[in-house]
């Protein structure tokens, strides 16, 4: 076996282990802040419409709550979203493909 053969054969054997790293930590963003004088099913409008125009589906509702979708070729991403009349939360909830 050449010396070249052999240079490659451990250069693969070392940078095996770094190709099988995990993924990066997702990390929810921070909250946003809502206007003041907004009530509660102004903002869910507002957020049911944002997500809406941008290819989400709204999966799930509830007061204070929205869980939603989004299917883009063969990913998927699924977030859940808590309001009030002062702030929006965005938390990961899965992905698929991603």
């Amino acid at each position: 076996m050449s010396w070249r053969v052999a240079l490659f054969a451990l250069l693969a054997l070392i940078a095996l282990p770094f190709s099988a790293q995990a993924a990066a930590e997702l990390v929810d963003p921070d909250p946003v802040a809502v206007p003041k004088g907004l009530s509660m099913d102004t903002v869910a409008s507002d957020i049911k419409r944002a997500l809406i125009g941008r290819g989400w589906i709204v999966a799930n509702e509830a007061p204070g709550k929205i869980d939603a979708t989004l299917h883009l070729r063969s990913h998927v991403a699924r977030v859940a979203i808590e309001f009030d009349e002062s702030t929006v939360r965005l938390s990961y909830v899965s992905s698929d493909n991603l």
